[in-house]
């Protein structure tokens, strides 16, 4: 029986990369200490570790990997996105990607994990101030003000190193690769799903020179105040940037109901116990006819696993306007097929990339041109 090239190409990565034992490819910044301090409880689990000294690898993650294949997962979720992309590098990118999430940090070296992605944060860090911060309960967030004139960007704003070096250094949402280029430009009105600190909205402003629009989608209070702060610190991009405080969806006025907890706040579609607020929803289509908006150039959606409902609501949107798109894949398996799928059934000429910006498993974006 024949198998599928990505089939192969995974087989091939899980094969490579199943013997090493990476000490120094982990996110503390993310995840936090790593923990190393478990003690072996058998004589079996001393042999175990005495093999991985030695570079051999701990045989539940190839169980688990063989497994969690051989129920078909891990295959049809991401073979059709693998045939669809346009270039190499996003395929390679995508099997990288999918053994990474099997085998885990110690097996699979992501390609951002390099030195100078640490040196790239250490150098944020280094200007960001200790004293004027915003903590809050996420993670134990701490958002410091950060000026990023020593990048050459006039922007001023509360967040995090880690955060910044994403936005800003590694440049999540461009894509530059072999002569494509999927970016806002100068003039480019923007759709900025999932706003949260408005650091994406300051980044859009920054690109489109103030000769565009950036609208940015928030909906969490909390979130909204440090948005505005942010862009208060930053008049000159004020007037180019502007809040809509709705959730995007398929369908628009159905009611939400929401726990704040910055990046992590809890929503839902039915009254739960201790939500803090609700609101109602909004589709791009809907948005784009109230507002009477002549084009749409660039949609962003990082939006908590809700991307596929917002594109089902902007459907007339992308007909019309055929917008440049960088949509995340990462907050769902089934997202890696779904939501590629449904933008290549509209049948509108759009070619497809695949890009990522950490040295995790969050933060994959599917780039879109329309011919």
């Amino acid at each position: 029986m024949s198998q599928s090239r990505y089939f192969i190409a995974l087989m091939q990565e899980i094969l490579t990369s199943v013997n090493n034992n990476y000490e120094d490819n982990y996110d503390h910044l993310r995840y936090g200490p790593l923990n190393r301090s478990r003690k072996p409880t058998s004589l079996k689990q001393k042999v175990k570790d005495k093999l991985n000294e030695k570079g051999y690898f701990h045989r539940s993650n190839i169980n688990y990997a063989v497994t969690a294949i051989a129920d078909g997962t891990w295959i049809k979720d991401f073979e059709y996105l693998y045939e669809l992309l346009e270039d190499d590098e996003s395929r390679a990118l995508l099997v990288k990607l999918v053994a990474y999430r099997l085998l885990g940090h110690e097996k699979v070296r992501l390609p951002l994990s390099t030195p100078e992605y640490w040196k790239s944060i250490e150098e944020i860090e280094s200007h960001q101030s200790e004293t004027d911060l915003i903590e809050i309960d996420f993670m134990d967030f701490k958002l410091k003000l950060t000026d990023l004139s020593f990048l050459n960007i006039p922007l001023k704003l509360y967040y995090t190193a880690f955060g910044t070096n994403i936005d800003f250094i590694v440049r999540q949402y461009e894509f530059h690769r072999n002569g494509v280029h999927i970016q806002a430009d100068p003039g480019d009105v923007v759709i900025d799903g999932g706003g949260c600190f408005g650091d994406t909205a300051l980044y859009f402003s920054d690109k489109i020179k103030g000769e565009g629009t950036t609208y940015v989608f928030e909906f969490i209070p909390d979130n909204i105040a440090i948005l505005r702060k942010n862009i208060g610190l930053n008049p000159r991009h004020a007037s180019s940037i502007r809040l809509v405080e709705n959730p995007l969806w398929s369908h628009s006025e159905e009611e939400v109901f929401y726990l704040s907890n910055g990046p992590g706040s809890r929503v839902s579609f039915q009254p739960f116990e201790g939500y803090s607020g609700k609101t109602t929803t909004l589709s791009i289509d809907d948005f784009v006819d109230r507002q009477r908006l002549e084009k749409v150039d660039f949609i962003k959606m990082d939006i908590e696993g809700a991307e596929i409902k917002a594109l089902y609501g902007a459907e007339e949107t992308l007909r019309k306007y055929k917008p440049k798109l960088s949509i995340a894949l990462y907050h769902s398996t089934a997202d890696f097929e779904v939501i590629p799928r449904y933008l290549k059934n509209l049948d509108l000429g759009y070619r497809f990339y695949l890009s990522h910006s950490t040295i995790f498993s969050e933060e994959t974006m599917l780039f879109a041109k329309a011919d």
